[in-house]
This record gives structure tokens, sequence and C-alpha cells, in this order.
């Protein structure tokens, strides 16, 4: 009888990929910058649009800035759209 070795630290299973799906937690936010308004349906999708711009970016960054944590991020101030009372005067 054969005897062999199962290496479990070197085994991977094929990921699937997940599709896009709808994220039902996700809060629209607003980067400004200059005057100009930028919105975006969450954090993670505004991670996503910079990274496509190669701009390294993570969406708890954009969330520490959102909550008041951080002033700023990439040279944008982000705040949740439903904060209107602190952005208005930026516009």
């Amino acid at each position: 009888m054969e005897s062999y070795e199962l290496n479990i630290y070197n085994y991977s299973r094929p990921q699937k990929k997940k599709p896009e799906t709808v994220r039902y937690n996700a809060i629209p936010i607003i980067a400004i910058k200059d005057g100009k308004f930028y919105p975006f349906e969450s954090c993670y999708h505004a991670a996503r649009f910079f990274k496509a711009k190669n701009v390294n970016t993570m969406a708890r960054n954009i969330l520490k800035v959102c909550k008041g944590e951080r002033k700023t991020l990439l040279g944008l101030q982000w705040f949740y759209e439903y904060d209107y009372e602190k952005y208005k005067n930026l516009l």
C-alpha cells in the first residue's frame, strides 16, 4: 500500500468570484474639494473608485474622516450625505 502525504498548508480551494452585490448597510457619502461635490454610494465604492485610478486608499480611512477622527483624506473632505449642516458652507 502506497502512502502519501497531504500538504494541507499549501492547499487552497478555487475561489469563486463574488458578484458585485448591493450593500444594504451602505451609507451614501460625499467628498468635497474646492467647492466641488463628489457623491458616492458608500465608503467601499469610493475606495474602489480611487483604486481604479491607481490611488491606494482603504474604505476604513474614508470612514474615519466621515466620523471625524481625521480631517481629510486625499485632499478631500468626506461627509455622510445626511450631515448636510456640516458641509453646506463648503459648497
